[in-house]
């Protein structure tokens, strides 16, 4: 009987340090399985949750395939707890998240504390949050797990936001989701239960940062057509995308588009990746292969581009890397409307430095927004009317 208090106690112990005493430590890297793991961007950002101005933790979680062979994530279970104490919430969501080898994915992530004390939110505990994230996954050979403990850095205080009773059944103020991946619900917070120091309830809500969204390659046809306004530090100007046919080069089919002055730019048929531009007197810019994104497109898929960049007027050929991600889903004011985007950013990881923003719309099929980073600027372009009939 002894032997057996000593082990309860020794339980209870370990319990409390690892739930009330992680103050102050920290784990935000590390490695489980086929995954390398990493917190980036840990802030404190304001939404208006069940009408209430809210605080809450935000960081995102970029995972990395670190073997030689393709992985797929088909499940993400998630526990999170508070240093200092409180009921854990957990939360579940179902997918597909392929990830080449060496290749990353990210989930944009966050918390909030909220308690149902009827006298009022009092507790002022640790604003430290503990994840626990086990991924389900498969890879050529078999299924297997892999499970990230994550300790974040410790933030000032932020006031519990108050889910009364009678606000509980008030309608929500937050707005309703832009859309999700096909097969992954959106994520319930979780009950209130347990307690804490101050005999009020209080429970961290689990839910995604971004809703995610795939969108599909678009499909064109013959007489869509694209205004653009540009800018840059060489002038200003508009033109026009015109699609006016297809041609076939090695057996491959490519949109033909047209702009006023003559010039012609092929993209790829199956996925609208980018081939060349042609001018009156000859090939100005191709690109081998050509640059495509891998289709379809959710916020935090990353890929990678390594292309021969030619330009045969010039005399001239580069080899160029470019890794990019899908940041974010965005709503954007251009002069031709207010689209919902999402936007790309293509970075050259040999300087590190950004080389282009992209806001794609499914609406528009094209992009609305675009920002390029040449030696000699920034150029901007926008979009100011569109025609797909």
């Amino acid at each position: 009987m002894q032997t057996s208090r000593i082990v309860l106690v020794t339980l209870l112990v370990i319990a409390a340090v690892f739930l009330g005493g992680c103050a102050g430590m920290t784990r935000t890297e590390g490695s489980s399985g086929p995954l390398a793991w990493r917190v980036t961007n840990p802030a404190i950002v304001t939404r208006n949750i069940q009408g209430q101005p809210t605080d809450t933790y935000d960081f995102t979680l970029v995972v990395k395939n670190v073997t030689d062979r393709p992985i797929t994530l088909t499940r993400m279970h998630r526990t999170i707890y508070m240093a200092g104490g409180g009921a854990p919430g957990y939360s579940s969501v179902d997918g597909r998240w392929e990830i080449r080898p060496g290749g990353e994915w990210r989930f944009p992530l966050y918390s909030y504390e909220h308690c149902t004390n009827s006298s009022g939110c009092t507790w002022r505990g640790v604003n430290q949050p503990i994840w626990q994230i086990v991924f389900t996954g498969v890879d050529a050979a078999s299924q297997f797990e892999a499970r990230v403990d994550i300790t974040l850095p410790a933030r000032p205080h932020v006031k519990p936001i108050e889910l009364s009773a009678a606000r509980r059944a008030a309608p929500s103020s937050e707005p309703p989701p832009v859309g999700r991946v096909a097969g992954i619900p959106q994520p319930a917070s979780p009950p209130a239960a347990g307690g804490t120091p101050s005999g009020g309830s209080a429970v961290t809500s689990l839910t995604e940062g971004v809703q995610r969204k795939e969108v599909d390659a678009a499909v064109w046809r013959e007489g869509y057509e694209w205004e653009y306004r540009w800018q840059s530090p060489r002038g200003s100007g508009t033109f026009v995308w015109s699609v006016v046919r297809t041609e076939n080069i090695s057996g491959t089919d490519y949109w033909v588009v047209q702009s006023a002055d003559g010039r012609e730019i092929l993209w790829r048929k199956r996925d609208n990746a980018y081939y060349m531009d042609r001018v009156f007197n000859g090939v100005e810019t191709r690109v081998e292969p050509p640059n495509g994104a891998p289709w379809p497109l959710v916020v935090g898929k990353t890929w990678e581009l390594r292309y021969k960049r030619e330009r045969p007027i010039e005399r001239s050929t580069s080899d160029e890397v470019r890794e990019c991600v899908v940041e974010k889903q965005e709503r954007v004011t251009v002069p031709a409307g207010t689209f919902d985007t999402l936007k790309v950013i293509c970075t050259d990881p040999r300087s590190q430095a950004v080389t282009l923003e992209v806001w794609y719309s499914p609406e528009v099929k094209n992009r609305v927004k675009e920002r390029t980073m040449f030696n000699y600027g920034v150029q901007d372009r926008e979009l100011l009317r569109y025609r797909l009939e």
